[in-house]
């Protein structure tokens, strides 16, 4: 009950505490990109946080690692310890690792998240649109 969700996007004036962002393989392997602008957009919010702010871009696919390359080569400097990039082949190591960065981020963090921090709360979402590898449906 005390970790509260939502959408940067959808409500620009909400606080933010962590921003992970997924991309396709074949979308960062593109040529011009718009994932290049977004990822970069991510990492100067970041800066400006002055690493408040957790951060976790993964790449998903079959060429995930080489994806993950391209990413590390579009930011300008090196990473700190709350920003994090990785390449997973598919969506359950998707699953498992935004999982632990999100318990991250409660155990670091946002003293909002802190109280009765339920991650399960978060990610086991109602039988729908969604489909989480790996869990039962509730």
């Amino acid at each position: 009950a005390s970790i509260l969700v939502v959408d940067k996007w959808a409500h620009p004036d909400a606080a933010v505490d962590v921003i992970i962002t997924v991309r396709s393989t074949e979308t960062v392997m593109q040529s011009n990109t718009p994932a290049r602008d977004a990822i970069f957009k991510v990492y100067v919010e970041h800066a400006r946080s002055g690493g408040r702010i957790f951060v976790g871009i993964c790449t998903v696919g079959e060429c995930a690692q080489d994806a993950k390359a391209i990413v590390l080569q579009w930011l300008p400097a090196e990473i700190d310890g709350s920003f994090y990039v990785v390449g997973v082949p598919d969506a359950m190591r998707l699953y498992e690792i935004m999982t632990k960065w999100i318990q991250a981020a409660i155990r670091r963090n946002s003293p909002r998240m802190r109280d009765g921090s339920r991650i399960d709360r978060v990610l086991d979402l109602t039988p729908g649109p969604y489909d989480i590898p790996g869990k039962e449906l509730l």
